[in-house]
């Protein structure tokens, strides 16, 4: 009995310490970068510029066009010769000349065609075009609304995870000190005779169960950690901790906390 009670006191005299935060993060700034780096709102944002811009294209139908276009050809086939010639306002008597028809010279000839085009009517076309760019617009623009809310309670919430683990955690640490203490005493009553081997295994076993506690609560802190990071558009190996917020007792513009609350 007594070399088993050895070998738990030592398979249980150590614990996993919570990894040393080099970052410290509040609530406000985790909320801050989650808005300004998560990847999901990002994409979101980008589909809700993406509308805007869709909008814009749909309006663009309703002003004139103008366009300008160059072209330069050269041949001698007659009818490009002959249809050049008449284009240009170049045709004389002597190119009604058979030979000068049929087997005309080379002829290079350059275009320029300056054109305006404005819509006048299209029976409502364009106007159902630029409403539904709009409802596109509006939904994508709510779309993003509710993903960025979504992405602050998911912060908000992993941000409490992590925060109640790490407390969770050096609960833990606390109570296997205490229990190695326990123990420890426990061993030496039993070697002064005044207790008995059931006595130190009863405590070693304690000080398994509140090991076992802390084990959990590191691993809760460490998986709640990379969801923060992930969330917030960090690597998820980057090393922060949490701390806990300044409890509210006042909003912007001076209106009552607890009044807010309950009508929420």
């Amino acid at each position: 009995m007594a070399v088993r009670a050895a070998l738990a006191a030592l398979w249980f005299s150590c614990i996993p310490p919570l990894a040393a935060a080099g970052e410290r993060l509040t609530l406000d700034d985790a909320i801050q970068q989650a808005l300004t780096r998560n990847r999901t709102l990002s994409a979101a944002r980008a589909g809700a510029d993406e509308a805007a811009e869709r909008e814009t294209e749909a309006r663009a139908a309703f002003f004139p066009r103008v366009s300008f276009t160059e072209s330069w050809q050269r041949g001698d086939q007659p009818v490009f010769v002959f249809s050049s010639l008449l284009s240009a306002r170049q045709f004389e008597a002597s190119n009604f000349a058979i030979d000068a028809l049929n087997h005309p010279d080379p002829l290079a000839f350059f275009h320029g065609v300056f054109s305006v085009e404005q819509l006048v009517f299209d029976g409502g076309r364009t106007r159902a075009a630029v409403g539904t760019a709009e409802s596109r617009r509006d939904m994508a623009d709510a779309g993003a609304s509710e993903l960025a809310l979504a992405v602050v309670t998911r912060v908000t919430e992993t941000y409490g995870r992590l925060l109640r683990a790490e407390s969770g955690h050096r609960a833990a640490q606390a109570a296997v000190a205490a229990a190695q203490e326990d123990l420890a005493r426990a061993e030496r009553r039993r070697d002064a005779g005044v207790a008995t081997d059931a006595d130190v295994l009863s405590l070693a076993v304690h000080l398994g169960d509140v090991r076992q506690r802390a084990i959990q609560a590191s691993g809760d802190a460490a998986i709640a950690r990379a969801e923060l990071n992930r969330l917030t558009g960090a690597p998820v190996t980057r090393d922060v901790s949490v701390e806990e917020p300044v409890p509210v007792t006042s909003v912007a513009g001076g209106a009552d906390l607890a009044a807010l609350l309950r009508e929420a």
